[in-house]
């Protein structure tokens, strides 16, 4: 017997049992409004044009954490479909749960945490290597690989080695094209003149209304990032109409002209004020920002043709009356080579998954999902109890 398999003999407990001792604890605090049932959907990681950048470390704050599970493991052994299971389990429970989904398959999971228990699980390996910080006393590797036939993969070792080229090599193409993207972007942009000062009134304007909420004062706020889009293989896949905020400002944006300074400042301003800022990358260029959630409550967002459309305003603002337009025919070519640059990403990206489902299935069939099973009600019980 493993050593996994020991340790979840040890601790195991059947999924009634834990749900009958979460369901009275549930109870005792059912009257308390900070245990509202949420669930939020948001992206750790993007296909960039700088290639696959990830905000991995802000899934949990490590120093807070009562623990993290890192989980290791080859591809379709079941690490998304674990993580699934402990939120679903979590959100039965009332529990508010957030589900990291993958951008390279936007059904699988790459990470949930469970903020209230402050527990997480991520899946460690690359793309988005991670590895324990305080490993036994924080940290724990949850290997998924013990459950696998290494003879029956190895029999498959130069089927399995040309996939994994023929995969890197679409992700490589995928980065071009994201890359070139980028660069038809800047071209539209270019053809605009942009009234810096009266930018920057607008930029006061909204730092007023927002010292007007009013904060804590110091210690600053926290901050995190992630992703609320990503590119992937069904497209520019968004979870912007999912943002369950009190109030909602709404940035106008002519396309391709970036509204990142005014957010980054803004993300700075709420900070000094002591409200935590949740910096939403673009999902084309992690260097920039599309969003900002402040203190959970206030939702800035961004309507630039690429996103935004899909939420309503309690305010609006516009950069729009600042930038003037000096070339149209500019604009709209760079608009459309930026859009067949992202179709062309898309295909890349969708010919990845279609290989990785095919490596997939060589650990699929090597695979004891039984012990997995097991392992899920020993993780239940750990994180629940």
């Amino acid at each position: 017997m493993t050593r996994r398999a020991r340790f979840v003999t040890a601790r195991h407990v059947t999924i009634l049992e834990a749900n009958h001792i979460l369901v009275k604890r549930t109870q005792v605090r059912s009257d308390s409004r900070m245990y509202k049932r949420t669930a939020r959907r948001l992206f750790p990681g993007g296909n960039t044009a700088d290639g696959f950048v990830g905000f991995f470390s802000d899934i949990i704050n490590v120093y807070e954490a009562n623990r993290i599970y890192i989980i290791k493991g080859g591809p379709g052994v079941g690490k998304s479909s674990l993580m699934r299971r402990i939120g679903s389990f979590a959100e039965e429970l009332g529990q508010p749960v957030e589900y990291f989904h993958c951008s390279s398959d936007p059904d699988s999971l790459d990470g949930v945490c469970l903020p209230r228990l402050r527990v997480a699980m991520m899946d460690g390996t690359a793309p988005h290597t991670v590895d324990p910080k305080a490993p036994g006393a924080t940290d724990e590797i949850v290997n998924l690989g013990e459950y696998l036939d290494s003879g029956e993969l190895a029999a498959h070792r130069n089927e399995i080695n040309m996939l994994l080229k023929e995969i890197k090599r679409m992700f490589d193409r995928a980065y071009c094209y994201a890359a070139a993207a980028e660069r038809m972007r800047a071209v539209s942009a270019g053809a605009y003149s942009v009234d810096e000062r009266g930018v920057l009134r607008l930029q006061a304007d909204l730092t007023q209304r927002l010292a007007e909420r009013g904060g804590f004062g110091p210690p600053a706020g926290r901050v995190r990032d992630f992703y609320l889009s990503a590119f992937t293989p069904k497209g520019h896949v968004k979870f912007i109409s999912g943002v369950n905020a009190d109030t909602v400002w709404k940035i106008h944006t002519p396309w391709g002209i970036d509204a990142s300074e005014c957010l980054f400042s803004l993300a700075k301003t709420a900070r000094s004020y002591g409200m935590n800022v949740e910096r939403c990358r673009c999902a084309l260029n992690a260097g920039r920002a599309d969003h900002l959630i402040i203190d959970g409550s206030l939702f800035i967002t961004t309507d630039n043709g690429c996103h935004g459309d899909d939420v309503s305003a309690d305010l609006d603002a516009a950069l729009d009356p600042y930038a003037k337009l000096l070339d149209a025919a500019q604009a709209e070519t760079g608009k459309e080579l930026f859009d067949s640059m992202i179709d062309r990403m898309t295909d890349s990206l969708r010919s990845a998954k279609q290989l990785h489902n095919e490596l997939e299935q060589y650990y699929i069939d090597a695979m004891d999902f039984d012990g997995v099973d097991m392992l899920f009600d020993g993780l239940a019980s750990a994180i629940f109890q």
